[in-house]
């Protein structure tokens, strides 16, 4: 959900004669609908509007279900976090909080139960609304690194030297 998850697909549909384009980033509740639309339409833009961009509510029960399905059916690889540095962070701190063990990347054993999709019904409930709401309301409260670094400065340039006489930076 930050500025760095939107992906430009717009050039691609463009490409190859594509009508219109979406990504499969809007069927997931972890993405914030609002920003993976704004995106699309922004690259669709770009092109003027050919191809357009398909803005629908993807983020339904109904597309869950049969997205897990799918990916059980073919028991595809399951990434237990988008990818990102910051999101790696946040879901590590998350699961802590959680009583669960840590993302682990790479290799056949998942930090959280299989590596691979395999219970569409289980895989679902880890992108329950009550889930992915209980994540994001932790990260307002306890992820806010704004809030953690509030009120300190930055010492480069400020002539504070170490014992031996060195610049200092505290970060």
């Amino acid at each position: 959900r930050l500025t760095s998850c939107t992906p430009d697909h717009s050039l691609h549909a463009f490409e190859h004669g594509f009508d219109c384009f979406s990504t499969t980033n809007a069927t997931s509740r972890w993405k914030d609908v609002q920003q993976v639309n704004g995106s699309g339409l922004k690259a669709a833009a770009r092109y003027g509007f050919r191809p357009y961009y398909w803005v629908y509510d993807w983020q339904t029960d109904a597309m869950t279900e049969r997205k897990y399905r799918i990916n059980a059916d073919n028991r595809f690889y399951k990434q237990e976090y988008c990818g990102c540095k910051y999101s790696l962070r946040d879901s590590n701190i998350w699961r802590k909080q959680q009583g669960i063990p840590p993302v682990k990347i790479g290799g056949e054993e998942a930090g959280l139960g299989s590596r691979y999709f395999e219970d569409a019904e289980a895989d679902a409930k880890e992108e329950s609304v009550e889930v992915v709401e209980s994540f994001f309301a932790s990260a307002e409260r306890g992820f806010n690194s704004r809030q953690v670094y509030e009120g300190r400065k930055r010492q480069t340039g400020s002539g504070a030297k170490d014992g031996e006489g060195k610049e200092v930076n505290n970060w």
